[in-house]
């Protein structure tokens, strides 16, 4: 794991919350809300090797219970493309959905595996990366998703890339999980910048405040 800690100068802003009311492919109204515990601020990155991995915990607002996309906010990893400098150096990652284990920290993936960028390149970097999944995930599960809990976020596929923005500025959610291998250790002195987006199937708005929106106003 590499961990490193960005003078302000680079860090990137961005609303921690966006609620949108939108229509679904069978015409009917639908509330999605990103939910977050950064606050848009990018002041340090994380990346790793292949197999290791990142993971975010949520809790899913009532009435809220399908998980249909996430963000990851991809660093500069300060490489230069072969091809053509002008493009990125990202590399493909695999997003996952956790359950939660005994012990609160992620249990068995509650997808298959989603490679979203099979190919080098396709992303940009210094930007929010929007994964949509092409089935939404039922969190509805009491036994699996416990009030609502789940977890998403990558493997890494590539060795230290992609390089994922870290929020540095406290205080702390206490959902960011790191996988060294072996066994999930939490990282209580940062938020990962990786975002869920939640749905309803109805046209009735549905209200929720993350932890990032509060750091981001009162701070």
């Amino acid at each position: 794991m590499r961990v490193r800690i960005l003078t302000p100068a680079i860090a990137a802003v961005l609303f921690a919350v966006l609620l949108v009311v939108a229509v679904d492919g069978m015409g009917a109204p639908r509330s999605e809300i990103e939910l977050s515990w950064d606050d848009g601020s990018a002041e340090g990155e994380i990346t790793s090797h292949v197999g290791r991995m990142l993971a975010v915990g949520f809790y899913a607002p009532e009435g809220a219970l399908s998980l249909s996309a996430m963000l990851i906010y991809v660093m500069d990893d300060g490489l230069q493309n072969p091809i053509d400098p002008e493009l990125p150096t990202t590399e493909p990652f695999i997003v996952w959905v956790w359950t939660v284990g005994s012990s609160g920290e992620p249990g068995p993936q509650a997808n298959d595996g989603y490679v979203p960028f099979s190919e080098a390149y396709q992303y940009p970097e210094e930007a929010w990366v929007d994964v949509v999944f092409a089935e939404p995930i039922d969190l509805s599960n009491e036994e699996q998703f416990p009030g609502g809990k789940f977890y998403v976020g990558l493997e890494w596929e590539c060795r230290e890339n992609p390089v994922v923005g870290l929020d540095l500025d406290a205080p702390f959610s206490g959902e960011t999980r790191f996988w060294d291998w072996t066994s999930w250790a939490l990282v209580d002195t940062a938020d990962a910048m990786i975002r869920a987006v939640v749905r309803d199937s109805s046209a009735v708005p549905v209200e929720a405040r993350s932890w990032g929106r509060i750091k981001s106003e009162y701070r």
